[in-house]
């Protein structure tokens, strides 16, 4: 038992600095909440509790990702994400790998927060508001489908020694067949895992300039560079990754948008939608969506009612600011 011990920890610490910290914190948080006997209740994501009362259920957005509801469960994630860390640690850095995880668990559950929202005012189903779900399951999603987009879209991966499925139909594919085997886990945690990954592979995503990185590991923190397994971004700073330099500025985030656009043809929807003018989009008009109203950056046709959609969406996010009710139970 000792050398299996040992054995799991030696190949746990061969891997990139921020892949293994990552991995002993959510096994000392799983360690230390039952030692405790920790109320799962409490630190799970639950729409909910979110809505009746916003200010004190803010932490549920970071708490959950990373607290696991057994120790199987545990197991499983730390297999998945011990694999699907690795390539984007060494692509990005390690300090760069640790924020990306951090922003990647924060709008996940935001995400799926404000799917379970809108899924209740437009339908008046508190299903999704009632659920409380936990675990690291849409992160590794969303690394999931960055480790697709690495390799291409004509390799092949397996569903579980089932069938092959193409790297760009395997994050959804998965997302369905996991579903049918566990009904019982998050479908929204999943699938807002998923979504957050494709922004992040299409630029789509708020980097830490690559300037700055450079000054804490050169100047402000220049010891961690010499932390065994530590990547430093030095050796990455020309990857495709959505990094913009200081000199680019917010013009970083402008090229990730028309680089988004001008990919967007090889899907059927975005081809058609765009060749129909029923949404177009500027530089200047996205800039402008970081301070004013979204609807000045959205121009419409008579086949889409985009200003219904965004006055829908407005009340929608002024409610759920106002709301101080809800399903409160629990879908097991």
């Amino acid at each position: 038992m000792c050398c299996e011990t040992g054995e799991a920890m030696s190949a746990l610490l061969s891997h990139p600095l921020g892949t293994s910290l990552l991995s002993v914190v959510m096994c000392a948080i799983f360690i230390v909440s039952n030692i405790t006997g920790y109320n799962i209740f409490t630190i799970c994501l639950h729409p909910a509790s979110l809505l009746s009362d916003p200010h004190h259920n803010l932490y549920r957005l970071l708490s959950a990702p990373f607290f696991h509801l057994s120790l199987i469960h545990l197991v499983m994630n730390l297999m998945a994400h011990l694999s699907l860390s690795l390539a984007l640690e060494r692509k990005t850095g390690t300090l760069l790998y640790l924020y990306n995880i951090f922003l990647f668990s924060v709008s996940t559950t935001s995400l799926q927060y404000g799917i379970a929202y809108l899924v209740f005012y437009f339908s008046s189903n508190g299903t999704y508001l009632a659920e409380c779900s936990a675990g690291f399951s849409g992160v590794l999603f969303a690394l999931l489908v960055f480790d697709c987009s690495q390799e291409g879209a004509l390799f092949n991966r397996s569903i579980f020694g089932m069938f092959p499925v193409s790297n760009k139909l395997y994050p959804w594919v998965l997302l369905a067949v996991i579903q049918i085997i566990w009904p019982g886990v998050s479908f929204l945690g999943h699938l807002s895992g998923i979504l957050i990954g494709y922004l992040y592979v299409f630029g789509l995503w708020i980097s830490i300039p690559t300037s700055v990185v450079s000054f804490i590991e050169g100047k402000a923190l220049p010891f961690i560079v010499h932390i065994p397994k530590y990547v430093p971004v030095q050796s990455n700073a020309n990857t495709s990754l959505p990094l913009f330099s200081s000199d680019r500025g917010q013009q970083g985030i402008v090229a990730s948008v028309k680089s988004f656009f001008s990919r967007a043809p090889e899907f059927p929807f975005f081809r058609n939608w765009k060749n129909s003018g029923s949404f177009t989009i500027t530089t200047h008009c996205f800039s402008s969506c970081l301070i004013f109203p979204i609807q000045s950056c959205i121009s419409t046709t008579t086949n889409i009612n985009i200003d219904s959609i965004i006055s829908n969406y407005l009340y929608a996010s002024t409610s759920c600011l106002l709301c101080k009710g809800g399903p409160t139970s629990i879908r097991k």
